[in-house]
């Protein structure tokens, strides 16, 4: 077998495997040295867990601002709304010296909470003024959240990162980080939530603070 034919089979071969376990997303951009860092873990439910906390772990090159983008199987799992004074769903903020939450949201479809979530992602930005504060290191929890399972399988927890067209325009509301208004290159390691069956509890749309 020639050289040639036996490394075009190596190439079929490697397309055919696929790798299902969570994976590292490069993503953006602007040449800056250094990376900022976001993190979701992998967790084994046990049966009869009523509640899954997910923290969203930060460490980074300083920072001013960070929009973080997380999307779920909304069919294996039900985020909880941790904010009753406010409509849709919300995380729980952590310790990241970032004051300003700009975004804390996953919409509900529907009026009130009869629906459920209209899409499968939630949606946490937060920052601090450019001046006279310096930007930040970040080694902190940005937010935590929680959620029921609602059947036997697996969600894969993603960070979506953000697209943006050829004139720089962004495309879709996704993960960044920036310094002094500069976008930084993002390592996006994303996890996910094996849930060994389903919560015996009926009522998913139960609060905890």
């Amino acid at each position: 077998m020639s050289s040639l034919v036996l490394a075009a089979l190596m190439v079929i071969m490697s397309l055919m495997i696929q790798d299902l376990s969570p994976k590292r997303v490069e993503a953006g951009g602007g040449g800056a040295p250094q990376w900022a860092t976001f993190t979701l873990p992998n967790i084994q439910v046990n049966p009869g867990t009523k509640y899954i906390d997910v923290p969203v772990q930060a460490t980074s090159t300083p920072v001013d601002g960070v929009d973080v983008v997380i999307q779920y199987d909304p069919t294996v799992l039900r985020l909880v709304d941790m904010d009753n004074s406010r409509p849709g769903v919300q995380a729980v903020m952590g310790n990241c010296p970032l004051p300003w939450v700009l975004h804390n949201d996953a919409p509900w479809e529907g009026a009130g909470e009869k629906g459920g979530p209209a899409t499968d992602k939630i949606y946490v930005s937060a920052g601090r003024a450019f001046y006279p504060n310096a930007p930040v290191q970040l080694n902190c929890t940005l937010a935590t959240l929680r959620f029921v399972p609602l059947t036997k399988g697996t969600s894969a927890l993603i960070l979506v990162p953000q697209i943006f067209d050829k004139y720089g325009v962004p495309v879709n509301d996704g993960t960044l980080a920036a310094n002094n208004g500069q976008k930084l290159p993002l390592e996006l390691i994303n996890g996910q939530v094996t849930v060994g069956r389903p919560n015996s509890g009926k009522n998913n749309n139960d609060r905890r603070k």
